[in-house]
């Protein structure tokens, strides 16, 4: 509750991407987006978090090497 309320903010770097995706159609659409950024910024990390448990779970699937968090 306390993360979906954003009194949780996983911590990042003073230079990051924050992508965030509903559920697990959304995480899917982040592909393009992620390789893109992979290409172009491949210095700036990148955030992934999801609303849903299955969001999370898929985005730590595909983008094992960034880092997911709810």
């Amino acid at each position: 509750m306390r993360q979906r309320l954003a009194l949780e903010l996983p911590e990042r770097k003073a230079e990051s991407i924050w992508l965030h995706a509903s559920s697990v159609g959304e995480v899917a659409l982040l592909e393009p987006l992620v390789k893109a950024f992979e290409r172009e910024a491949p210095d700036i990390p990148l955030l992934i978090t999801a609303f849903t448990s299955t969001g999370i779970s898929t985005a730590r699937q595909r983008f094992p090497e960034h880092t997911v968090r709810a």
